[in-house]
């Protein structure tokens, strides 16, 4: 019983005439040979082998697969200050662009955030003011 052969993108064959490594097209059988003539060599070969004129046996196939290899990397993941946090995520901001660690191109981006959040902060029904009322 013959056992189907498994195929894999990039799976890369050698010629059993010349050796020369070709790529696998995804369906049909696997082929021995790169070329019709190498084809033809090697059947030649192999007749005046089963004649006795001549030794030589040819290779079936060669096949290797290319295997990716999967490293695990550990990536800082950034959290977002919640709470009580914001003060030392706001401490560490001013600390940043008084130390030159913020660039210059961030800083228009930066401003209009921080404007963003002083808007916010205005927004919030704790932080309206009463109008004064008047004593007459």
């Amino acid at each position: 019983m013959r056992r189907k052969s498994v195929r894999a993108p990039s799976q890369i064959v050698a010629c059993a005439w010349c050796g020369t490594t070709f790529t696998l097209a995804m369906t049909g059988r696997i082929p021995k040979w790169c070329s019709r003539s190498c084809r033809q060599r090697a059947w030649e070969q192999r007749r005046a082998a089963e004649s006795g004129r001549s030794a030589v046996d040819v290779v079936v196939r060669i096949v290797e697969v290319e295997t990716p290899v999967l490293v695990p990397q550990r990536v800082a993941v950034p959290t977002i200050p919640m709470g009580d946090a914001w003060p030392a995520a706001l401490a560490e901001l001013v600390d940043q662009l008084d130390r030159g660690l913020v660039y210059d191109r961030h800083l228009p981006h930066l401003i209009r955030a921080i404007n963003e959040v002083l808007v916010a902060m205005e927004r919030r029904p704790s932080r309206r003011r009463s109008p004064r009322r008047s004593h007459r």
